[in-house]
C-alpha cells in the first residue's frame, strides 16, 4: 500500500466538508476520479457508509495501492477501482453510466495534470452526475496572471480568499457545469501543521 503524507493531513477535513455537503439519510452513489493511493476513499467510506464508492485511477502503481486499501480494510461499500483517463469522454470511464451518480470527487488531480484532464473532469461530471449532482473538489486552484482565479468566476456563498488558495474544497452544482455557469462554494479547509495539501 502506497502513503501519501498529505492525503493524511488533509483526509479528514475533506470528510468533514463532504458530509455538510451530501445527504448521509439515503443511499448514494459516489465515483472519485483521480484516487492515487487510495486513502482518502476508504477514509470516505469509513466516514459516510450510505455512500457506495468507485475509485478511479490513471496511473497503474495507484490502482494497484487502492485494491491494497481495499482488501485491508473490508470495506462493502467501495467498490473494485477502475481504469480512468479524465481526458477521455466518459463514455470511456469503466461503464459508467450517464446521469447515474449522486457525487463525483476529485483531489489534487487539477494542478498536476493536462488542461484536457481538467476539462474532461468537468465535462465528465455533467454527464455523469444525476441532476443537482454534485463535484467536488480539492486542491490548488492556481490560474491567470495573479496566480488565483479571478473574482468574477465565483459566484460564491464565501468569497475566494487570496492567499489561502491552496486550502479550498469546492463544490460545484453540475446542473449549472452543463449550461456553462459555476455555482461554486468554497469551504476554507483549515491548514494543519502549515503543511500543503
Amino acid at each position: 500500500m502506497l502513503n501519501a503524507a498529505a492525503a493524511e493531513r488533509n483526509k479528514e477535513p475533506i470528510l468533514a466538508v463532504l458530509r455538510e455537503s451530501v445527504n448521509t439519510g439515503r443511499p448514494l452513489q459516489a465515483l472519485e476520479i483521480s484516487s492515487g493511493t487510495g486513502q482518502h476513499v476508504t477514509h470516505f467510506a469509513q466516514g459516510l457508509r450510505n455512500v457506495i464508492w468507485q475509485p478511479s485511477e490513471y496511473d497503474r502503481q495507484s490502482l494497484a495501492s487502492i485494491e491494497a486499501y481495499r482488501a485491508h480494510y473490508q470495506l462493502h461499500n467501495v467498490k473494485p477501482a477502475i481504469h480512468l483517463d479524465a481526458s477521455q469522454p466518459p463514455q470511456c470511464w469503466g461503464g459508467i453510466q450517464p446521469e447515474s451518480l449522486d457525487l463525483v470527487v476529485n483531489i489534487n488531480m487539477i494542478h498536476i495534470s493536462s488542461f484536457a484532464c481538467t476539462e474532461g473532469l468537468f465535462k465528465g461530471a455533467g454527464t455523469v452526475l444525476k441532476p443537482q449532482g454534485l463535484l467536488l473538489t480539492y486542491g490548488e486552484l492556481r490560474m491567470g496572471t495573479q496566480g488565483y482565479l479571478p473574482p468574477q468566476f465565483y459566484r460564491t456563498e464565501k468569497w475566494f480568499i487570496p492567499g489561502e488558495v491552496d486550502r479550498h474544497a469546492s463544490k460545484q452544482q453540475v446542473s449549472s457545469v452543463q449550461e456553462g455557469e459555476f455555482g461554486v462554494k468554497h469551504p476554507v479547509v483549515p491548514e494543519q501543521d502549515g503543511q500543503t495539501p
